[in-house]
Order: structure tokens, then C-alpha cells, then sequence
């Protein structure tokens, strides 16, 4: 049951600019359905369930996951998303000189120590975790040289690694 149009002949106004009976029932008949005869309730079901099944509370916001760890702070499908890339992100870069890694960023540090020894020094691991997310960033280091030379991995002031006030990376065999 579609709404009828109201005729072009037909004042939505009378000439005291009061709403004409015609008028009147056209608005009764779009209150109830739409154009296509769907209930409008029946729109708002369809919308809530389109909301709700893309991970949105029926309403359009973002429900925050708090069983997740990555993005549990997330306020939005973007925020979440963007949260996500950062942690599942892992910079990649080769050092031939001694480094200061980066509390801030997942990482594999190359070390290439074919001009000589080099040391790669950690950081705070307190500067390491996060708190919202309770999760750790990750740094892994690789020799990637063939040469003797040592490579020598500190912790950061006195922590340890391993037990051990530092570690080295040396070729095998």
C-alpha cells in the first residue's frame, strides 16, 4: 500500500496559512508507512541490524572491546582499525653503527658489524609496555654478518637480560 501523492490542484495551506484537510490525511498516511509501504519501525529494525552486525551498537556507536587487548581503547571502527595497524606494525632497519632502540615502535634491528663491534643498547622497559593496551612492544635483534666481530646487546641502566648484565651476538661455528 503505497501513499498517494497529494494532487498538484491541492493547497497545503489554507488562505489563513492554516494546514488544509488534505493536507492533513497526507501527513496521517506518511506517518504510518513509506513510500514502498514498509512500516517505519520496520526501517529501524533493518538499520539497528545493519548497525549491529557490522560490530555497532544498534544506536551507531562504536562498543568498546574490553576483553581485547590491542583495542580496547579503541572509540570508533577507524580508531580500532588504526590501533591495530600501530601494533601489528614492525619496523625493519640495518645498523652498522652502535643504537639506541626505540621504546615507541616494534622493531628488527639488522646489525651489520662488518666495520667492527657495535652495541645495541634497550630501552626502559617501562617505556616498553603499555598500559592500556597491556600488551609490550617488540624488538628483535639479528647479526647479519659473517665477520668475528662481536655485537653487543646492554640493557637498559641496570637491568638484566637473560640474568646476564649483557648479551652478545657472535657468528657460530
Amino acid at each position: 500500500m503505497g501513499v498517494e501523492p497529494v494532487p498538484i490542484h491541492e493547497k497545503i495551506v489554507d488562505e489563513n496559512g492554516i494546514m488544509t484537510i488534505a493536507f492533513v490525511r497526507f501527513l496521517n498516511a506518511v506517518r504510518g508507512t513509506t513510500s514502498g509501504g514498509r512500516s517505519l519501525s520496520d526501517l529501524q529494525k533493518e538499520l539497528d541490524d545493519t548497525q549491529t552486525g557490522a560490530g555497532l551498537n544498534p544506536n551507531g556507536t562504536y562498543p568498546a572491546n574490553t576483553d581485547a587487548n590491542y583495542i580496547k581503547s579503541a572509540t570508533s571502527l577507524t580508531d580500532a582499525d588504526n590501533i591495530l595497524d600501530i601494533a601489528a606494525s614492525c619496523q625493519i632497519f640495518t645498523v652498522t653503527t652502535d643504537y639506541d632502540s626505540d621504546p615507541l615502535i616494534n622493531q628488527n634491528v639488522l646489525c651489520d658489524a662488518t666495520s667492527g663491534t657495535l652495541t645495541v643498547t634497550l630501552p626502559d622497559p617501562a617505556l616498553f609496555y603499555n598500559s592500556v593496551t597491556l600488551c609490550s612492544k617488540k624488538i628483535a635483534i639479528t647479526k647479519i654478518d659473517t665477520t668475528t666481530n662481536i655485537i653487543t646487546i646492554n640493557p637498559f641502566a641496570s637491568e638484566l637480560i637473560v640474568g646476564e648484565a649483557s648479551q652478545d651476538l657472535q657468528v657460530d661455528g
